[in-house]
């Protein structure tokens, strides 16, 4: 017997029952679709933070300044940093290597002084987002007096393009340097540890810091970050015994937390799709229950069991399919709005005075995985709660159920 024509006109007849069954269905797939989605952007978002902006996949720095680097030693930095570079970039899989500077001092100003952190970088040759970073102005000119501050530093102080800012460093000869430069950019750094910091040429760094063609550090950056432990044994070997390179795993613990997070975060999401479940099984069930009567007549009609047990299965797969499409239509489209826009939680008053090396704008991902979770959610889960109790009261004598 064709039973999906039945199906459809009794899910038609049935409007209001089959519309509440339907909101059910695609609001749970919806949550599932973000919340999945968005746990994903976070930690795709705070990876590559971490990645551009602070370890590299693999680093090369000084063998010492690892046993005192909460002393910040500035002493202890890579010499010939342009060879260890060209090293580098002989690594299997090698994409790109990049040197910086890591300058923490004093900065003078406008009768002001702070404690200020900065890099030299050279602006030719980065990973940063600079194109993005960018709010005013423009980038320092190599081998010019010149700065780019932190968006939060201007605003704080009051510091605007043309002003002059004093820096003090200690230099790699345990001795001490200034130079004064004039602000020509500013910038929003992505979280609030480097809201305050600066950006100088690569070369004046050099000089303010005495690192003579030195360098902090050196990163190095591979087609894939899977491989750079290998790639840091194969780049070490090749490198002065005093130079020591470390993946970027054994850098930061954040990078080891953030993957215990992430299951952490996927336990939450499946509680919400475990309520989505609920929600569908508690609707599903009662549609059933509240049947028996239907499936009495259909009995007495001459419906076997298993065509009844058919008859609600089609029903439920027709609104779980429908209602699954909605919802992850939707689902993807605030996604994909949300990615683009952004959860700007840097604006928000509580993180004014609260320094994260995270960072500030999370943008979700639209995930192939989510939307087949969220399908399998809507029209799995859905079918197969309609199907059982269905068949359960179809066995019940025509008479009994009737009665019921």
């Amino acid at each position: 017997m064709n039973l999906l024509p039945i199906a459809i006109r009794n899910v038609k007849r049935s409007g209001q029952r089959s519309i509440l069954s339907g909101f059910a269905i695609a609001l749970s797939t919806l949550l599932c679709i973000f919340m999945v989605c968005f746990i994903m952007g976070v930690v795709d978002d705070y990876d590559f933070m971490l990645l551009n902006y602070s370890t590299g996949m693999v680093q090369v720095r000084d063998s010492r300044f690892y046993e005192y680097d909460y002393l910040n030693p500035v002493q202890y930095f890579v010499p010939n940093e342009a060879e260890v570079r060209a090293e580098a970039l002989k690594t299997t899989g090698a994409v790109q290597a990049v040197s910086r500077i890591h300058i923490p001092g004093k900065l003078y100003f406008n009768d002001n002084e702070k404690n200020g952190y900065g890099l030299a970088v050279d602006f030719n040759n980065e990973v940063m987002d600079f194109d993005g970073m960018l709010k005013e102005g423009r980038y320092p000119t190599a081998a010019e007096r010149e700065m780019a501050i932190g968006a939060k530093l201007s605003e704080k102080y009051g510091l605007k393009i043309g002003d002059k800012i004093t820096v003090l460093t200690a230099t790699a000869n345990r001795g001490s340097n200034a130079m004064t430069f004039l602000v020509t950019g500013i910038i929003a750094f992505p979280n609030t540890v480097m809201t305050e910091w600066f950006l100088i040429p690569f070369d004046r760094g050099q000089k303010l810091t005495g690192m003579t063609e030195g360098a902090s550090e050196v990163l190095l950056y591979l087609e894939d970050r899977k491989m750079a432990e290998t790639a840091a044994a194969d780049w070490e070997s090749r490198l002065p015994e005093i130079l020591e390179a470390k993946a970027y795993s054994d850098l930061n613990l954040m990078f080891n937390y953030m993957r215990l997070g992430k299951f952490i975060y996927f336990m939450m999401a499946g509680f919400f799709v475990l309520l989505g479940c609920t929600v569908i099984i508690n609707t599903m069930m009662m549609l059933v229950y509240e049947r028996v009567r239907e499936i009495g007549i259909l009995s007495a009609m001459g419906f076997t069991p298993r065509e009844v047990a058919r008859l609600f299965f089609l029903e439920a797969l027709f609104i779980s399919i429908i209602s699954a499409v909605i919802g992850m239509t939707i689902g993807a489209w605030l996604v994909y709005k949300t990615g683009q826009i952004g959860i700007d939680i840097g604006n928000m008053e509580f993180f004014d005075n609260v320094d994260l090396d995270y960072p500030m704008v999370f943008r979700p991902v639209l995930s192939i995985r989510a939307i087949v979770i969220a399908a399998f959610m809507a029209i799995g889960i859905t079918s197969a709660v309609a199907y059982i109790p269905a068949r359960k009261a179809a066995k019940m004598e025509p008479v009994d159920a009737l009665n019921a």
